[in-house]
């Protein structure tokens, strides 16, 4: 972001600092932040601080002592699981008004985890009302026109009638020819690889649609099933890189990545995050020899913006205190290396197309060609992304006989 330009007075973190025979002008100077140390949840991230000098070199962190210290490390959070909603139920009426349910679980991907993992403002619903045909208006006959026998409300049997008992019926209680299961839709898998569960509503109705206590059991639908999304994606990982000091004790990171089968790239969200492999650990632990060591600054951007280029690093001599020193002090200590190739995107170059026809049918005339930028599984780009000393001529003299 771009600011207004500060006044002229001297700014916060810059100031004079006397020393003898000379003056310093210091301020403290920081990198960018590291990544969060987890991939979810609550970690911490750091960053390089130092104490400049006005020609940039590292100072002394005495000199920057009058001045408030940036911090160096901060605690950074995010969710580590997230909601997953299934499928909605029947509406629990066949007329009027009522509810739908849905089962609502906190995962990571491939498994349920505790709900405190998920952020709880963005939990979906799990119930929600509904609306069917209109209910029928209470009519009321006699069963099976029967005489001496109380009228029923057939939108609610159960309050008004309850039919004599017969040879062999216990008070009815067995199945009738008209009532039938019904089943709604399959729900969302459990799991959306390896081996999961989905579940539906299964209900006995009457040949009206309404809802029934007596079907037959032993036909009763399954309420639930396994189901198989394919193979769960799996932690991968790469090779440590170089420790940030030669001894006295570093650190060193490397890459981990959350990857299907097939080597395709997840978010790390996708795979179990506390079986995630550590992708920082301690180095060079041992004593340095007179408490000096190299220290590793980071990489700078690539040379190039397109191709093969270079990248360099500042590397610093410094003691216990990891205060800068001579580099004659680490002359004893391999020093790393400061430069190393790099590559990035694939530059554009100049295609031409075929010559046209020549101007003239005789004589000396002009033949012309489409000559344009292109790039690599893009197309045509703007011209000023190649280089404008090897465009090929557009343009050429031509004769016809």
């Amino acid at each position: 972001c771009e600011m207004p330009a500060c006044p002229a007075s001297p700014p916060v973190f810059s100031t004079a600092h006397p020393v003898p025979q000379r003056e310093f002008i210091t301020q403290w100077r920081y990198g960018s932040w590291t990544p969060c140390s987890v991939s979810c949840g609550k970690g911490k991230r750091a960053r390089y601080v130092s104490c400049r000098d006005a020609q940039g070199g590292v100072a002394d962190e005495s000199y920057c002592a009058h001045l408030p210290r940036p911090p160096e490390s901060s605690a950074c959070f995010s969710p580590c699981g997230q909601w997953h909603a299934g499928e909605w139920s029947p509406c629990s009426v066949t007329c009027g008004l009522g509810r739908a349910t849905r089962q609502v679980v906190c995962s990571n991907y491939h498994h349920q985890v505790d709900e405190g993992f998920c952020d709880p403002d963005d939990r979906p619903s799990t119930e929600q009302e509904c609306t069917t045909v209109p209910c029928p208006s209470v009519y009321r006959l006699r069963p099976n026109n029967q005489p001496n026998t109380p009228f029923v409300d057939y939108q609610n049997p159960h309050l008004d009638y309850k039919p004599p008992s017969h040879p062999g019926h216990d008070d009815w209680n067995v199945p009738s020819a008209d009532n039938q299961w019904r089943t709604g839709p399959w729900g969302a898998c459990s799991s959306t690889c390896a081996g999961g569960f989905q579940r539906r509503v299964v209900v006995c109705q009457d040949g009206e649609g309404r809802t029934a206590s007596h079907c037959e059991e032993r036909v009763k639908p399954a309420e639930s099933r396994s189901c198989d999304s394919g193979p769960c994606p799996r932690w991968n990982y790469g090779i440590w890189g170089e420790c940030t000091q030669t001894c006295g004790g570093g650190t060193r990171t490397r890459l981990v990545v959350c990857q299907l089968s097939n080597g395709q790239r997840l978010n790390d969200h996708n795979c179990d995050v506390l079986d995630k492999p550590p992708d920082m650990e301690q180095c060079n632990i041992q004593p340095c020899p007179g408490s000096v060591s190299w220290q590793r600054g980071p990489w700078k951007p690539c040379s190039v913006s397109c191709g093969k280029g270079t990248k360099h690093r500042d590397v610093f001599c410094v003691d216990q205190d990891q205060t800068q020193v001579e580099e004659q002090h680490c002359d004893l200590l391999p020093k790393p290396r400061i430069h190393k190739s790099c590559r990035s995107r694939r530059c554009p170059s100049w295609k031409a197309n075929k010559w046209k026809e020549c101007s003239l049918s005789c004589g000396v005339g002009i033949q012309q060609r489409e000559v344009y930028c292109r790039m690599k599984g893009t197309g045509r780009v703007a011209e000023g992304l190649c280089n404008p000393l090897s465009r090929p001529t557009s343009t050429q003299q031509c004769s016809s006989s």
